[in-house]
């Protein structure tokens, strides 16, 4: 589900994690080349002790929001299964409602991946746009009432498990966690200088080790952001939601542009606002047919 509107592009990431980087690396030259700490004993201690506390907080966060993130992805499962579930009902009762339902999710999904995250309830006015669309169905016939009854359970069973989903993803990190993680980190780092030997191997070693620590709070960060391997666990299934309910493929257009997902191969829409977030009136789609160029669509 969408996952960030603020979609930062590749190069902006790996240039504040390299900022990042750098100046952790600074203050770690810093501590090793200015020799203000006198008690080796007290040092190691520290080292040990701040070691042991921000492994133990580590290991416990990391599997809270790996949970987390599982939760989600099942409940987003349940929706797009109950999504896939209700357009071929729909086929049942009708063709001409199957189509309607059809476009109508689509243009849930493609707000679904539009807004950010935090801004998931936004996509609530296209889901009452299905709503309203499947309770006026008029069903004649045992097959058709059957099939009828069958899409107010999935259709109850999606928004149970939106509500779920919208839930969970507020489900944040607080500052103070942060807070902790990076004076651990900190303390860690600058309590490497004690076991430095003066030696090229040691500095390479403690370098290293200073860099690992700041690796884990970014595989953190982006745990707790959901972006941890997105394309997969997020954008690709939702793309299948798609072609499932006989839709082309619909990105964002800086997805695209960010490279945080690989186009198909085959023919995808790409959508481009016209208007600021989160302002979505008016947005363009086209159709790209790779290699072949593109195909104008009409605004939403």
């Amino acid at each position: 589900m969408i996952h960030k509107h603020m979609r930062l592009s590749l190069k902006r990431k790996v240039f504040s994690s390299a900022i990042i980087m750098a100046g952790f690396a600074l203050i770690a030259v810093f501590v090793i080349s200015f020799r203000f700490f006198q008690e080796i004993s007290f040092g190691e201690t520290t080292l040990s002790v701040a070691t042991f506390l921000f492994g133990v907080f580590l290991a416990f966060t990391i599997s809270d929001r790996h949970a987390r993130i599982n939760k989600i992805r099942e409940s987003d499962s349940v929706e797009r299964s109950a999504i896939t579930e209700i357009v071929y009902l729909s086929g049942i009762i009708s063709k001409g409602l199957q189509k309607r339902i059809s476009d109508l999710f689509d243009k849930y999904l493609q707000a679904t991946l539009d807004y950010m995250i935090n801004d998931y309830e936004k996509t609530e006015k296209e889901l009452n746009d299905v709503a309203k669309q499947i309770a006026a169905i008029e069903a004649e016939g045992v097959k058709k009432d059957g099939a009828f009854k069958q899409i107010l359970r999935e259709l109850s069973a999606l928004t149970t498990a939106r509500e779920s989903t919208i839930t969970i993803i507020d489900d944040k990190l607080e500052f103070s966690e942060w807070l902790n993680f990076i004076i651990l980190s900190t303390i860690v780092m600058v309590s490497t200088r004690f076991i430095y030997t003066g030696t090229l191997v040691s500095a390479v070693l403690l370098i290293a080790l200073n860099l690992l620590v700041l690796l884990f709070l970014v595989f953190l960060y982006d745990l707790d952001k959901l972006t941890y391997k997105e394309e997969i666990r997020i954008f690709e299934p939702y793309e299948r939601t798609f072609e499932l309910i006989g839709k082309l493929r619909y990105y964002p257009k800086d997805l695209i542009k960010s490279k945080r997902v690989v186009p198909p191969k085959e023919a995808y829409r790409i959508g481009m606002p016209v208007k600021l977030y989160p302002d979505m009136r008016g947005k363009k789609i086209k159709i790209i047919y790779p290699g072949k160029g593109n195909k104008p669509c009409a605004p939403q």
